[in-house]
């Protein structure tokens, strides 16, 4: 698959001149990706960790979830890397307290990351209050900061595992919800989710929400943008929407990165928020 930097790159003519990414944006974007797949090659796993499970999903125990003093190390690394490019872009924003605190205590990684798998509010909360960090900025760095580690991890221990029968809306390797999904003609229009932390691809019943399960037709539709690929599904059950991606027949599945398509399709969530609904 394309390097999520590459795949950028390769459109950004047509990402900047429509204004769906400002200049800045886009440029913070491209360093982001780069930063990511550096950091995705130096994260290493001498055994099979104790904290994966081989038959149940989601794989990943969040509650047991241990940290190899070298991956430890990497991911202050990391994140002091991505202190710099953000805070090349966003002048006056500060992740010191954030180094700080885990450059201080060695068990404060593996909590961080524990507190997010397990959508641990209470832990979260007390971290943007010790780091003076607002909790949608905490959220977007643990996301991007921890996202290589999570990604490397899947690949060498989850890759093979078949998950046809795992029809739920929450990843089956770390137990995440998707960000967006994929309707793929070439494979009989099935329906496919995309994980929102570790990027694992699952398959999700044809019809009902992915956030609350609703399947009565009435309460649910799309909008979909003219001469387009893109649309948003939307539930007026829990008024939550997710925005879908169609592979056409023609094309290569593996040719298009849904990582990089959330963040070029603002302009759905956008529509989306404007109409009413939001994402859950």
């Amino acid at each position: 698959m394309i390097k999520k930097s590459d795949y950028l790159s390769e459109r950004k003519d047509d990402i900047v001149n429509r204004e769906i990414l400002s200049e800045e944006n886009y440029d913070f974007y491209l360093k982001l990706f780069k930063h990511q797949e550096e950091y995705t090659e130096k994260y290493s796993f001498n055994d099979f960790p104790s904290y994966i499970d081989k038959e149940s999903f989601p794989a990943l125990n969040a509650e047991k979830i241990t940290l190899s003093d070298n991956n430890r190390h990497t991911l202050i690394a990391s994140l002091e890397g991505l202190a710099a490019i953000i805070s090349e872009f966003h002048a006056g924003f500060s992740l010191e307290r954030l180094l700080s605190h885990i450059r201080n205590d060695q068990n404060s990684l593996s909590s961080l990351l524990r507190s997010f798998l397990s959508d641990d509010h209470a832990a979260l909360s007390s971290t943007v209050t010790d780091t003076g960090i607002g909790i949608e900025e905490l959220i977007f760095i643990i996301t991007n900061w921890f996202r290589p580690f999570i990604i490397k991890m899947r690949h060498e221990f989850f890759s093979g595992r078949n998950t046809d029968e795992w029809l739920e809306k929450a990843c089956p390797f770390c137990g995440s919800y998707p960000d967006m999904e994929k309707i793929v003609e070439a494979r009989d229009n099935n329906r496919f989710l995309h994980c929102s932390f570790c990027e694992q691809e699952w398959k999700f019943q044809r019809f009902g929400c992915t956030m609350c399960g609703n399947v009565i037709h009435e309460k649910m539709g799309f909008y979909e943008f003219e001469d387009s690929l893109y649309r948003f599904d939307y539930c007026d059950v829990c008024k939550g929407y997710i925005k879908t991606l169609r592979v056409p027949q023609k094309d290569r599945e593996d040719s298009f990165d849904l990582a990089v398509e959330n963040i070029i399709t603002n302009y759905l969530d956008a529509s989306a928020i404007k109409m009413g609904y939001k994402k859950l």
